[in-house]
């Protein structure tokens, strides 16, 4: 009996320290999870915030460009209107 009991004693002890290795590399695991997810979160933030800067830099050249598309869309239509002018005013000398 002694010994069915010490070959349960080392089935036993082995097997905390299995689980104990296992908790062990465990720890370390979500240590270098958490790790990753720091670094992620990091390069997301420095992603997010040069995509910011650059989309300033984007939004005012819109502007610029949409303030010149206004620019030359009421210099066409005074074209077109002055052109519509002068072919009235030719209409009505003929």
């Amino acid at each position: 009996m002694r010994n069915d009991q010490a070959g349960r004693g080392k089935d036993l002890k082995m097997h905390l320290e299995s689980h104990e290795e296992f908790m062990n590399a465990g720890w370390f695991i979500c240590i270098i999870r958490r790790i990753i997810r720091i670094r992620i979160a990091h390069i997301y933030c420095f992603i997010r915030i040069f995509i910011l800067k650059n989309s300033d830099e984007a939004i005012d050249a819109l502007i610029k460009d949409s303030d010149e598309a206004i620019d030359l869309f009421r210099n066409e239509n005074l074209l077109n209107e002055m052109d519509s002018d002068t072919s009235n005013k030719e209409a009505e000398h003929l």
